[in-house]
């Protein structure tokens, strides 16, 4: 049965594009047909980190939505940009607002997803919302069937997360988990973890420590020639970090 997982933060600079990139890119690995859409409109990166070149992207979803293209148009294939065989596929479907608007029928987002699941076969749809509550989210989210919060060990994150939290489930999302992602060396994981659990009455997936390497990469994609992957996962498939997430991959879609 295809997912839809909405990954989301209350803040921008949580990590959360990053940690969508990886995701998808180890689901894709491991043999699953993947999309990733892109709908933080403010600070798309995930084309970045894919190192997809300009001038690859020529239609978003947004323009399925006006009637300008086929839905299958609206998805670019990543695999080449990949510096590894994937035994599945990846692809990148941008998303565009403008202005912060919705200028068409929001049920339409709806269809729009399904069509994509079906016409691309997909196993995982991921969308890498926009941060915050701002009306311009909320329906990405509202049709997600599990939504994955990322936050930081920040007062603004901490409380934010609750605002979110008490949003979605007034939107109907009943599956929610959380990654509580650079965490400073000096903390104990486990006892975040629980901590985190404990505040908000959801599973944590994984405590993500902060690491001098990943954050170089987080750098990287902004300077990129834009020619290759800039996938943590990939260059470091032995790292803690990567299997963490490769167990976080592992429970999404189990």
């Amino acid at each position: 049965m295809p997912k839809i997982v909405s990954i989301h933060s209350f803040r921008p600079g949580t990590g959360k594009s990053q940690l969508t990139a990886n995701i998808a890119t180890i689901l894709a690995a491991a043999g699953q047909r993947v999309a990733i859409i892109d709908s933080d409109v403010h600070s798309p990166s995930i084309q970045w980190l894919f190192g997809l070149p300009e001038g690859a992207i020529t239609h978003s979803l947004n323009d399925f939505l006006w009637g300008k293209c086929g839905i299958e148009s609206t998805a670019v294939n990543l695999n080449p940009t990949v510096r590894h065989p994937l035994k599945g596929q990846v692809y990148l479907v941008p998303f565009a607002t403008r202005n912060s608007t919705i200028d068409y029928d929001i049920s339409l987002l709806s269809d729009s997803f399904e069509l994509l699941i079906n016409t691309l076969r997909l196993d995982v749809l991921l969308i890498d919302t926009q941060p915050g509550v701002q009306f311009a989210a909320l329906p990405s989210i509202a049709f997600s069937d599990i939504q994955v919060l990322v936050l930081q060990l920040r007062e603004q994150d901490l409380q934010g997360t609750g605002v979110v939290i008490d949003i979605s489930e007034q939107l109907g999302i009943s599956e929610m988990v959380l990654i509580v992602n650079q965490i400073p060396e000096h903390y104990n994981l486990r006892e975040v973890q629980q901590k985190i659990e404990q505040i908000y009455q959801r599973p944590v997936l994984a405590a993500l420590p902060y690491d001098e390497l990943l954050a170089d990469y987080n750098q990287a994609s902004l300077l990129l020639e834009r020619t290759s992957s800039n996938i943590f996962v990939v260059e470091h498939p032995d790292h803690p970090i990567s299997l963490l997430l490769t167990n976080v991959a592992a429970t999404l879609t189990a």
